[in-house]
């Protein structure tokens, strides 16, 4: 099933969304509105096109340093342990190794991150993360492809409701219903109250759907923000009306493709559903938008750094050339300080384009839970009768490899090697 297009028609005039005043489960993660716990998504952020202001130097021992014009460190390669050290513009380290099985850890401050096996069910390659995070510990899915010559991995929701309810989560309510949120006094609301406003009145599922993925997005930066212990800035104007309505129309694609793999899961549920990611996104003659799920470093048209990180968008308006392992993007909105600033063009890797796509529908995912649990409350309308069931599994999460049992722990070892990569490179550099 074909998604509608970003750049396309308007919310207010498709048939999927009614636009109401713009102007103003073990395998889940806990579930909850957003400003209490934000959706998560990982990914190896180092950028794999130098910027022109940005050295190279090798240290005993085989490690490349790149740093930047300022002198401060962006990367480390440590070939002896295989790991690789980004430093981001914001503060935050990202720490990644891929072992000679093919798994993968990946850690940031704060003990977060995942572990990653890969499996293989029916013929068709997966791969299993168990993240950790604040003590919680879950699951998800994806299923992997090539595009470019890049092995992307695709999200893979593992459960499923009724098609039903994805029909009325589609279908405009008929009426608009103002609805309270409850992270007006958050801490992270204090901050980007300014860029983020809610839409005044929903008339459609899709529209409030966007806001909880714009608020929970900006949670996400915050909580970034703090983890580096840096000031979150807001210097920037904020999510326009336009904006807002290429989210929701993006938003309004994805509950269509969830529907879709609902439909494909009902018929074959001993495999994964036939979504392409970005491959089948980029392929469709459309403009799409996506919110990064992480902060990216990334290089702009003159050979710059700068940042983006959850609760900015950009927009990709053509597919990449042939044999390119990175996209051209248009920076719509962002949050001002360090960060690339909006009209801005810029350079991002398929990879980390796929994983804002993850981001985009693991946060939806979470957000259609909490509507369905909410329905009926706070203004929200009932679902109908063949909108509720019980949730259905994906088969292939039987053929997956169990939880990863030592996750924090191997997280935690991560940590402690790349403080030690860091020593031994300092040390290398002293006695230059």
């Amino acid at each position: 099933m074909s998604r509608p297009a970003a750049g396309g028609q308007r919310p207010g005039g498709s048939a999927g969304i009614a636009h109401t005043n713009p102007s103003s489960n073990g395998v889940h993660p806990p579930l909850s509105s957003p400003g209490s716990h934000p959706a998560m998504t990982y990914r190896d952020v180092t950028n794999h096109q130098a910027p022109v202001n940005r050295e190279e130097g090798r240290a005993p021992g085989g490690s490349l340093v790149r740093t930047r014009a300022d002198g401060s460190r962006a990367e480390i390669h440590d070939a002896r342990r295989g790991m690789d050290i980004h430093y981001g513009l914001n503060g935050s380290r990202h720490v990644m190794t891929e072992r000679s099985d093919h798994s993968r850890i990946f850690a940031e401050r704060g003990g977060r991150g995942y572990v990653q096996h890969p499996y293989e069910y029916r013929g068709q390659e997966f791969a299993h993360r168990t993240y950790f995070d604040h003590g919680h510990e879950f699951v998800r899915f994806y299923v992997r492809n090539t595009y470019h010559g890049v092995a992307l991995e695709v999200y893979e929701p593992v459960t499923y409701y009724p098609v039903g309810f994805y029909g009325w989560v589609y279908t405009p309510w008929g009426e608009s219903i103002h609805y309270m949120w409850g992270w007006r006094g958050s801490p992270w609301y204090r901050v980007y109250g300014g860029y983020f406003t809610p839409y005044s009145a929903y008339g459609s599922a899709p529209l409030w759907l966007t806001d909880y993925v714009i608020a929970t997005s900006l949670q996400a930066a915050y909580a970034a923000q703090v983890r580096a212990q840096m000031a979150a800035e807001n210097g920037a104007a904020g999510l326009s009306p336009e904006v807002k309505d290429e989210i929701a129309q993006e938003v309004q694609g994805q509950v269509q493709q969830e529907m879709a793999d609902a439909r494909a899961n009902s018929g074959n549920s001993q495999g994964a559903a036939d979504d392409g990611g970005v491959a089948t996104l980029l392929s469709d003659g459309h403009a799409h938008v996506f919110m990064p799920g992480s902060v990216l470093d990334l290089v702009d048209a003159s050979g710059n750094d700068c940042t983006l990180s959850p609760g900015d968008v950009v927009q990709v308006r053509a597919a990449p050339a042939p044999g390119a392992q990175a996209v051209n993007a248009t920076v719509l909105a962002s949050k001002g300080g360090s960060e690339c600033r909006a009209d801005m063009s810029v350079r991002m890797q398929l990879a980390d384009l796929q994983e804002s796509e993850n981001y985009m529908r693991q946060t939806l995912e979470q957000g259609m839970a909490d509507l369905q649990a909410k329905q009926g409350t706070g203004n929200l309308p009932p679902a109908p009768a063949a909108a509720q069931g019980a949730l259905v599994n994906a088969g292939f999460a039987t053929g997956a490899p169990p939880p990863d049992p030592n996750v924090e722990a191997e997280i935690t070892q991560e940590a402690t090697a790349a403080d030690q990569a860091e020593r031994e490179s300092l040390s290398a550099d002293a006695q230059q």
